[in-house]
């Protein structure tokens, strides 16, 4: 039985390939990568010793395509993201829906590199919501998402 398991090979697709970053005005396919992180920062209030907190930062990185640039603007104006977890087949399993104000924004390039053109930019992160879905989470995972589908989308 242990040369069995030993034997077995996942042909489960791995999960880091397998999102999408859903954000008003910017098309999915120009996302090129997304880190979530702790971000340390303090809070100067007027006391000699300023206090430390910790506060979640999304970072997020784009690539520029002949006639499919990133509208600054709308970066600059984003308040909410949703990155989306798909399983094998491609439908929505898992999310972090996200109430975010923008902390950097960069773009960057270099002739001495063949890179592709990107702009960089950090979030705040104010707010997250998150669902799992199991087996019997599975109806409630798509009432939530029709309820948010049906919902105007503001800036």
């Amino acid at each position: 039985m242990a040369d069995k398991i030993k034997e077995h090979v996942s042909y489960e697709p791995l999960r880091s390939n397998r999102w999408l970053i859903k954000m008003a005005g910017v098309t999915e396919w120009t996302f090129k990568s997304f880190k979530l992180r702790n971000q340390e920062f303090t809070v100067e209030d007027g006391v000699k010793k300023p206090l430390k907190k910790m506060g979640l930062k999304l970072d997020l990185s784009f690539r520029h395509a002949i006639g499919h640039r990133v509208d600054i603007s709308e970066v600059f104006n984003c308040r909410k993201i949703t990155i989306s977890f798909l399983d094998p087949v491609g439908e929505e399993v898992d999310f972090y829906d996200m109430d975010v104000s923008l902390d950097t924004y960069n773009l960057v390039g270099d002739y001495a590199s063949s890179d592709i053109l990107t702009s960089e930019c950090s979030f705040w992160v104010d707010n997250i919501d998150t669902m799992a879905s199991k087996f019997q989470d599975r109806e409630t995972l798509e009432n939530y998402l029709e309820k948010k589908s049906n919902q105007p989308v503001t800036p």
